[in-house]
């Protein structure tokens, strides 16, 4: 990973509150981990539910640091 990247992901994992955080951490832990296994309904459920809110602009953008 490039230095310039890493130092972007440093700048806005800084900005994140507890709860945005905590949620980047499990994101985090489930690509490292999400291997061969099959999803479950409550997973698939979960996507389902985050197409529907993104279709209807409900999502975070995240912002590019200049440096």
């Amino acid at each position: 990973m490039s230095n310039n990247i890493r130092q972007d992901l440093i700048k806005t994992i800084q900005t994140l509150d507890d709860e945005n955080l905590l949620a980047v951490r499990e994101y985090i832990q489930f690509i490292q981990d999400a291997g061969e296994e099959q999803p479950t309904n409550e997973d698939l459920e979960a996507i389902s539910i985050g197409r529907q809110e993104y279709a209807h602009g409900e999502f975070v953008a995240w912002e590019k640091f200049s440096s």
